[in-house]
């Protein structure tokens, strides 16, 4: 129930931090050009703000999703899970600027959020938490 909702979003965590350090790279090239262009007046500066805000995004949001989808699939990490739900589906408001691509991730936020409200899930995230517990793991 839950393996799939985690496995997308992980891999949403991966493509949002190619695209947000793509973002990053797209302003400091934006930041150059203006630095270059004697008309441009304020370009330079605010195209490093945005490289320097995007680029610092892209960290969280990457671990957050990446380590929740991946505890969300081996059933280990319940608030990692939660966490990763509610990071894909606050994207499109955190990442505005990403367009359509924003909107993926809500959907499997959306996703993750109804399987880990399923009582079985919750269930086999408390076993599987005993289970290493009894083991030392």
């Amino acid at each position: 129930m839950v393996y799939s909702p985690g496995l997308w979003l992980e891999l949403c965590g991966w493509i949002g931090a190619l695209v947000l350090m793509g973002g990053a790279m797209f302003w400091l090239l934006v930041s150059a050009g203006a630095k270059n262009n004697p008309n441009a007046n304020d370009d330079e500066a605010m195209g490093i703000v945005l490289a320097v805000l995007s680029g610092l995004s892209a960290i969280p949001y990457a671990v957050v999703m990446v380590v929740g989808g991946r505890k969300m699939r081996s059933l280990s990490g319940y608030g990692w899970a939660l966490i990763a739900s509610i990071g894909g589906i606050s994207s499109v408001v955190l990442f505005p600027f990403a367009c359509v691509f924003a909107f993926v991730p809500v959907v499997f936020g959306v996703w993750g959020l109804v399987a880990l409200a399923n009582p079985v899930v919750s269930l086999a995230f408390d076993e599987n938490a005993r289970g290493s517990d009894e083991w030392g793991g």
